[in-house]
């Protein structure tokens, strides 16, 4: 009976990497046309997600689509001074994502403790950097609220692609925004072409 228990274990891991993996296309499909905060914590089941910039001086990183969950409700314009929180953002710059599975200890973490992690309940986080053009733009947050949480190497795979699309999006809407503003110079200008 071990051998069928061990069987059962490793069936149910599959079924749950698939559901991931299922997830993870769902997200590609998704990429033409936006990745928002609401199916980020409704894919991964947290009480909220958010995708935040950098600010124009790089020294903040502002919400541009925080969702919670219970509340149904989506908010921007939060920002973070990286000035109050070093060890996160030398984290964020140097690594693929964090996860902390236990966000007050982990020292990646632990300054948002008094000011964000125990007001909003979050026990939890797994952050993944936005990269575009080789350069850290912002970052893709997942916050667990209740019991902590352990992240799995699928929910930390799911989140570096997530980031990555939200980077794939944030360039298209980049070349999008240049073609318009060349489209109206020349427009405006139609000798100098």
């Amino acid at each position: 009976t071990y051998g069928l228990f061990e069987r059962d274990q490793s069936m149910a891991r599959l079924a749950t990497r698939t559901a991931r993996l299922r997830e993870i296309e769902s997200l590609l499909l998704l990429s033409g046309v936006g990745l928002t905060a609401q199916e980020l914590a409704d894919t991964l089941g947290v009480e909220r997600a958010s995708i935040w910039r950098f600010t124009a001086t790089r020294d903040a990183i502002t919400a541009h689509d925080l969702f919670e969950r219970a509340a149904a409700r989506h908010s921007t314009g939060l920002t973070l001074e990286a000035s109050a929180f070093p060890a996160y953002f030398r984290a964020l710059a140097g690594s693929d994502v964090i996860a902390a599975h236990d966000a007050e200890r982990d020292e990646r973490t632990c300054e948002f403790t008094d000011v964000y992690l125990r007001p909003n309940g979050i026990t939890s986080m797994l952050d993944a950097p936005i990269v575009v053009g080789g350069r850290l733009d912002g970052v893709l947050c997942l916050e667990h609220v209740g019991p902590r949480r352990t992240w799995s190497t699928d929910e930390k795979s799911f989140a570096m692609s997530a980031a990555n699309l939200a980077a794939l999006a944030i360039t298209r809407h980049s070349l999008i925004a240049s073609e318009t503003r060349l489209r109206t110079i020349l427009d405006s200008e139609p000798e100098c072409v």
